[in-house]
């Protein structure tokens, strides 16, 4: 999906920050530490809260630990893969599918 996919299906705007609505909480999990970087400035620079996680475990624990609106996560990562982790996320919470 594209980010203004992701941003207009949360009622968020690409063009601007949050625009009055809500900042949503992300977590990003992605091994390659520029990409999740890169990433992070970008939601960050619209308003959202992000933090993020650098394996599928790490994730997970992060998920576990706190509320998110958001997960984007790679799939092929070391210790625990990005489809593992939301296998794991969706025991823990779900309703929000």
């Amino acid at each position: 999906a594209s980010i203004d996919y992701l941003l207009n299906k949360v009622g968020h705007s690409h063009e601007g920050s949050t625009q009055g609505s809500k900042p949503l909480r992300i977590l990003i999990v992605e091994d390659e530490r520029l990409i999740s970087e890169t990433i992070s400035i970008f939601f960050t620079d619209f308003g959202h809260q992000v933090e993020t996680a650098y394996n599928g475990q790490e994730g997970l624990d992060k998920f576990a630990a706190g509320k998110f609106d958001v997960v984007l996560t790679d799939n092929s990562m070391p210790v625990m893969t990005g489809k593992k982790m939301v296998v794991e996320i969706r025991k823990i919470d779900p309703i929000r599918r």
